[in-house]
């Protein structure tokens, strides 16, 4: 409750607010999933063989105009389940001058390229082990993004960490085409904090064909480089299919390699009503610490959003 007065008040204080000029929408969403795991080595898969989690969100948005022509939103995030995230809250300012975010609304500045379409539904191995997918970005506390000019995008961050020196800083570019009868978008992100090994890079491409999207992207951080690519195709209005691949490698470690593959579908039962079934594989090897491991997991998911 706290939370959601800090939010409705933020909105209120930003200035000529009025209730009649607010829009305010309550959303949720519940999901089911059954999860099957095996592995081998050290990974956690290999000491549970199912999990079965159920998750509850709700999101309470409200966004006015200004007097002055800028537009003011707020919202909080309430998240309750088993291997639930954090409750979340923060507002943006939006005007000529492009939108400043705030808290949890803050513009997450990266590549913009999520190759893991087959969501791998949080399997892990060894930390040691990193995944390819995955953009090291930080997220931002406070960031601007600049309005698109002739496809180019703008965006810059910061962020508040523990200490000083995890204090960090964030920067994205992203360009949008038209070719042809396809849509390319190339994005750059970067992030740096005093911390040792802790920058990170994520550079992707998007292509958007008719029905099939393909994403490829590079994801470093530290000493660790990353390649995946991730296809989507839309069977008909109810059915997409997916599958990924993704490598990362150890700069100083020729041996090291950790390996993610993924396939999966999901189905529109009726609108507001998803099922979703998704196949990862994974392994790490040729580091000293972990040892060498590989897992597999199979979730089934519902969810139900309204």
């Amino acid at each position: 409750m706290r939370k959601v007065l800090l939010a409705t008040t933020a909105l209120v204080a930003m200035g000529g607010v009025s209730a009649a000029s607010a829009d305010i929408t309550l959303s949720a969403s519940s999901e089911f999933q059954y999860i099957t795991n095996s592995g081998t080595g050290t990974t956690p898969l290999a000491a549970e063989d199912r999990d079965v989690a159920t998750q509850v969100d709700f999101g309470l948005a409200a966004s006015a105009a200004l007097d002055n022509g800028m537009t003011v939103a707020a919202g909080i995030d309430l998240d309750e389940g088993v291997g639930d995230q954090p409750d979340d809250s923060g507002f943006t300012l939006s005007g000529d001058f492009g939108t400043i975010g705030f808290g949890g609304y803050a513009e997450a500045v990266h590549g913009g390229m999520s190759t893991d379409v087959t969501a791998d539904e949080g399997w892990t191995l060894h930390a040691n082990y990193k995944k390819p997918a995955d953009e090291y970005i930080a997220h931002s506390d406070l960031s601007l993004k600049l309005p698109a000019v002739s496809g180019v995008t703008l965006s810059v961050g910061m962020s508040d960490g523990a200490t000083s020196s995890a204090d960090g800083t964030q920067a994205g570019l992203s360009y949008t085409m038209a070719a042809g009868s396809m849509t390319v978008t190339v994005g750059y992100g970067t992030s740096s904090t005093g911390a040792a090994d802790s920058d990170a890079t994520s550079t992707g491409v998007k292509v958007v064909a008719g029905n099939t999207t393909v994403v490829a992207a590079v994801n470093e951080t530290g000493k660790y480089s990353g390649n995946s690519v991730g296809i989507t195709y839309k069977v008909s209005d109810v059915l997409t299919v997916q599958a990924y691949t993704g490598t990362m490698e150890k700069s100083d470690v020729s041996a090291y390699e950790a390996k993610d593959t993924g396939i999966g579908f999901s189905y529109t039962v009726t609108p507001g009503l998803t099922l979703a079934v998704t196949q990862n594989d994974f392994s790490g090897k040729g580091d000293a610490t972990a040892g060498a491991e590989d897992g597999s997991r199979t979730a089934i998911t519902l969810n139900a959003s309204y």
